[in-house]
Parts: C-alpha cells; structure tokens; sequence
C-alpha cells in the first residue's frame, strides 16, 4: 500500500510540473538601417512586422538606447511612442516647425515616454513597458504588426536601439479528470497486492 502511495505522490507531483513550468523566449528587434541620428527637424517611425509565434504570450518588453547623447547640454525633449500602424524598417519625415512639440501627440499609438534633458554624456537608457502598454502591444499585434515613433527636438546621437520582446509558452492545461489516472493505477496496484496476500 505504502508504494501504491508513493506512485500516485509521484505521478501527481509530475502533473503539476507539467501545469506550471513556462518557458521563455526573447525575441530582439533593431532599426533597419539603424538610426544612429535624431535630427530635430525630422520625425522618425520604425514600422516591425512581426507574428507573435503560436503559442507564446508576451510577458515584457524593454526599448534600449545604447550611449545615447545630446550635442549639448542645452534644455532638450525626446518623445516615444508605441504605434498600431508604420510602414515596414524606418522612415523619416519632416516635422516643421520642430520647436512645436510631440508630432505623434495625436496619433494611432500611445506614449511610452517623454526624454527631458538628455546630456553630451554618453548614457544607456532602457524603459520597461507596463502591463497596459503590453497589452496594447498584443492587441496591435493581431495584424502582424506595430511601430514606434521618435520625435526628437534637438539633435541626438546613439550607438544602437534595441526593442527586446519577452514571450512565455504555457503548455496545455492537465484536465482535471487527467489526476484521477494516478489514483486509478494506485487502487489497482493495491487490490492486486490485497489478492496475493489472500
């Protein structure tokens, strides 16, 4: 009886593994060509068409700028936005006069965030999307694409932009019915041990 226990302990131990365990990904995305200057008289869209492979569900997001800086230390605003729509790789357009503010203020996205005062000193900047920006991530999703738009109002240089997309994969949840399996085979081993010992 005490292995007929032990069996089931296992096999339902083995089930709930099966239930909880996730498995990640990180899927990255750089500008194609790069986009290594922020003039300010321009705006600049990065247009990603990307399918969210079967299966896996975003968990995160992280936009990187690798030694970013701006040509002075002058008073500067860097604006970012997460767009539903962009044409594909990246595309720049004239945004006059500069001096106005956020050209993507009334866009089909939404903002991700507004850089103050960036200096001449190199620095790497990361911004981690919230769950409602994820959310909306997922839901631009659904046609195989999004974008993100840059407004800068001075000039900025960087090293390289990076957007790096967390997936996780859960695997299909064991029916309940699915536990009664190893209580089953338990019985069975037990009865079978009850009749050899009568």
């Amino acid at each position: 009886m005490k292995k007929a226990l032990f069996i089931t302990m296992i096999c339902m131990g083995l089930s709930s593994l099966l239930i909880s365990t996730a498995q990640g990904y990180i899927h990255t995305f750089r500008p194609d060509p790069d986009i290594s200057f922020f003039l300010p008289w321009r705006y600049y869209t990065w247009g990603i068409e990307w399918q969210v492979p079967e299966g896996e569900v975003i968990t995160g997001a992280t936009l990187s700028f690798h030694n970013i800086r701006h040509w002075n230390n002058r008073p500067n605003d860097l604006w970012v936005h997460l767009l539903d729509t962009a044409d594909a790789g990246v595309e720049a357009g004239w945004d006059l006069p500069w001096w106005t503010g956020n050209h993507f203020a009334d866009s089909d996205g939404i903002p991700l965030h507004h850089y103050q005062d960036l200096t001449r000193t190199p620095r790497d900047l990361e911004y981690f999307f919230d769950e409602n920006e994820l959310t909306v991530l997922s839901g631009y999703l659904i046609d195989n694409s999004f974008g993100l738009g840059f407004d800068p109002d001075s000039l900025y240089c960087n090293d390289e932009i990076t957007l790096l997309v967390e997936t996780d994969v859960f695997p299909i949840p064991i029916p309940p019915a699915a536990f009664l399996f190893p209580a089953g085979l338990a019985v069975l081993v037990a009865v079978k041990r009850k009749r050899r010992c009568n």
